[in-house]
């Protein structure tokens, strides 16, 4: 009876891998494992170095080796006599398309100070920092899990194992991210790029199937574990590019607004060489147009939009600082601008403008453009001005009477329900509620709101500060430009900002963090007056990525918030619904 049964045991096996035979030791990742060898060498080799750039856009010659289009290749920072191996990669380019012998590549990523540029070589990127993410509810109880973790590192590839297909990868290193994604019957093997979330290998395969076994018939056997192994998936997380946008360029505000006549809205990035304008289509962005600075050495500080001319589209404000060095100090000069979309192009209306601009709405909901301007010494001095475009371009400011007495045109709100209290954003990081006529403090709120310096810009100071003997002197300090504090009329007057949880510096203190895999996250909070006192309402959903920036766009059902967001792979925007 036992070599019965033990005969029957084997035929049984038998019959299963004769019925599938790649699934008598569980998946199959060979045809993954050959694409990952054939794609990526095991030490760079030159392609080319870059001859020409406009703007994003490289050249570079094509020589013996064949490129297909949306190929992803890494640029790396030259310095005279220093060896492939020895230079750092500070880009990512995709190649677009092959003109007169050479390719034409966009560049989808940028790490570092310096920018790619003519001369920087080209090169396929070497064994990847592979990303390995799954959708199961315990990856270490799961058979194909470990197989294929097991093969990567059999392979002697950088593995990272990560818990969402949103997350922060490490910054200088070329990467991409692996899925392992499946229901109970199928499992889906996915190569995406961590830079445009494109596809770069793809397959699925049965891992349950059903077999009809014929002959002996085995006694019955519990088989509860393998059966196991193959279940516990959730619901596939959705695909990053839905969500998440990644910026090829460097960008610290965003606004979304409706600056010419096409159906879709615009959204207007801002940094301090230009402005960015992307028409946003089927979950992704296309780039519409673009206005570039001329002069040097500008800070970029603050954009808004609204419309000032009354034709129904929207003008772009732009606040602007300048550098200049004053006796052996730095310091600041505002220099503003407002954009029009004319003939198929943002044109100047006013420019050279010497004071920091906001859009709000007033206690009745309806659009202000509001300006103060800068001490010598001081980042605010005196008062509050509404401005408005008369023809012919000029422009009057006038006081703005219901802001007297305000310290800084960025940091308030009005109050619609209490028209004689005011919503104070402090340089503290904590919310008060002022009376309006009084000045008297009426509530603070329970909790700060994280220091927010993303972009600072100098101001010389009025006393030279010694820090140390007599030639070791301060002579200007830092002042960060203050974060979005914007108020909703539509969303019952909740007053909307960022609550900055994680550091900013880029300097120890973000080596610390990184070190130490900070647990800091940063979100959106709105808060709102109840009458009595100060409370939070609402928190959106919070990012291990430094949030930037944020801008309403409206739905036909509901809006959608876009975030402007900085992690170690440069800058994107994401949803937040």
């Amino acid at each position: 009876m036992l070599k019965k049964r033990i005969v029957g045991i084997f035929v049984f096996f038998c019959l299963i891998a004769a019925a599938n035979p790649a699934y008598a030791d569980g998946p199959d990742y060979q045809p993954l494992m050959e694409y990952l060898h054939q794609s990526f060498p095991d030490q760079y080799r030159v392609l080319a170095n870059i001859s020409a750039k406009n703007q994003n856009r490289f050249v570079f010659p094509r020589k013996d080796l064949s490129l297909s289009k949306g190929q992803e290749v890494l640029v790396l920072g030259h310095r005279a006599e220093t060896p492939a191996y020895l230079l750092p990669a500070i880009g990512v380019l995709k190649i677009e398309n092959l003109v007169d012998r050479a390719y034409v590549a966009r560049q989808i990523a940028a790490w570092g100070e310096k920018k790619p540029g003519q001369g920087d070589p080209i090169v396929i990127p070497v064994s990847p920092t592979i990303y390995l993410y799954a959708n199961m509810k315990t990856d270490d109880g799961f058979g194909p899990y470990r197989k294929l973790l097991h093969e990567l590192l059999r392979q002697d590839y950088e593995v990272v194992e990560v818990d969402s297909p949103e997350f922060v990868a490490g910054g200088g290193k070329y990467g991409v991210l692996l899925r392992l994604e499946g229901s109970e019957h199928n499992l889906t093997t996915k190569l995406q790029s961590l830079y445009s979330g494109a596809t770069m290998f793809s397959e699925t395969q049965a891992i349950e199937p059903v077999f009809q076994v014929s002959g002996v018939e085995p006694e019955k056997q519990d088989f509860s574990v393998q059966a196991k192994d193959a279940k516990g998936f959730q619901k596939a997380a959705p695909e990053p590019a839905r969500r998440f946008l990644r910026l090829a360029e460097n960008f610290n505000r965003l606004v979304i607004c409706q600056l010419d006549d096409s159906e879709e809205l615009e959204f207007a990035l801002l940094n301090k060489d230009k402005i960015q304008v992307f028409h946003y289509r089927a979950d992704k962005l296309e780039p519409a147009y673009a206005y570039e600075f001329k002069t040097k050495g500008l800070i970029d500080l603050h954009l808004h939009a609204m419309d000032l001319t009354g034709d129904g589209l929207d003008e772009l404000i732009v606040t602007m600082g300048r550098l200049e060095v004053e006796f052996d100090a730095r310091t600041t000069k505002i220099s503003s601008r407002i954009l029009s979309f004319k003939k198929n192009r943002l044109t100047l209306l006013a420019e050279k403008l010497p004071y920091y601009l906001r859009v709000i709405p007033d206690s009745a909901g309806k659009p202000v453009l509001l300006g103060q301007k800068k001490g010598e010494y001081e980042p605010y001095s005196g008062d509050i001005f509404e401005i408005r475009l008369k023809e012919g371009g000029d422009i009057s400011a006038e006081a703005y009477a219901p802001a007297s007495g305000i310290y800084s045109v960025y940091q308030f709100s009005f109050i619609p329900e209490s028209p004689d209290k005011i919503m104070i954003l402090e340089p503290s990081n904590l919310i008060t509620v002022y009376h309006g006529d009084t000045k008297k403090v009426v509530a603070v709120s329970d909790t700060g709101f994280g220091r927010f310096n993303i972009v600072s810009y100098p101001i010389k100071l009025e006393e030279l500060e010694f820090i140390g003997g007599f030639n070791d002197k301060k002579t200007f300090t830092e002042q960060p430009a203050p974060r979005r504090f914007l108020l909703k009329s539509n969303y019952d007057s909740q007053i909307f900002t960022i609550n900055k949880q994680r550091e900013t510096d880029w300097s120890i203190k973000q080596l610390k963090n990184i070190i130490s895999e900070q647990k800091a996250r940063d979100n959106l909070v709105a808060v709102k007056w109840t009458g009595q006192d100060i409370r939070q309402t609402w928190e959106s959903e919070k990012l291990s990525k430094d949030i930037l920036d944020f801008s309403f766009m409206p739905g036909k059902n509901r809006d959608v918030i876009f975030v402007l967001i900085r992690d170690s792979q440069g800058f994107a925007l994401q949803k937040i619904e």
